[in-house]
């Protein structure tokens, strides 16, 4: 496997990239149909959004979770 891209992460604004533009809330199928990439990459995202407080579960969609961005991330940088 390869590096492809390479990218810097230096505030919730770029980690929040990853997520659907005005959307309520969100499931990783969306993450990863926006990102051209495959479900189980963008459930690493979500993990790892996730666990910085950046987004926060609210529920479930049919077997799959359901995201929003964390309130406190809206106004934030």
């Amino acid at each position: 496997m390869d590096v492809l891209e390479r990218r810097l992460f230096g505030t919730s604004a770029d980690w929040l990239a990853f997520v659907p533009e005005g959307l309520q809330s969100f499931t990783t199928k969306d993450l990863a149909t926006i990102a051209d990439t495959r479900r189980d990459l963008a459930q690493k995202i979500a993990y790892c959004l996730r666990r910085a407080n950046m987004i926060e579960l609210i529920g479930k969609q049919g077997r799959g979770n359901l995201y929003r961005v964390a309130d406190r991330q809206l106004n934030v940088d």
